[in-house]
């Protein structure tokens, strides 16, 4: 009795881990960036990583500079 509900604790916080790591992890940062030669621009990042067990994990988000917003396009 005591040992199945040991392994029926352990199960349901397994499964509370594996589902808690499939979420999807948002960053978003926004800087300013300049040259030498003194030319600035804003550059703003937002990316999202995607973590998997068992297949490729990935970044799915765009950069923005100045504006001008660049994504990769899947």
């Amino acid at each position: 009795m005591k040992r199945s509900i040991t392994f029926g604790i352990l199960g349901c916080i397994t499964l509370l881990i594996l589902v808690i790591y499939h979420f999807p992890q948002s960053h978003r940062i926004s800087m300013p960036v300049c040259t030498t030669e003194g030319d600035c621009a804003t550059v703003e990042i937002d990316v999202k990583y995607f973590r998997r067990l068992f297949s490729l994990s990935y970044l799915d988000g765009t950069v923005t500079v100045d504006g001008i917003t660049y994504y990769d396009s899947k």
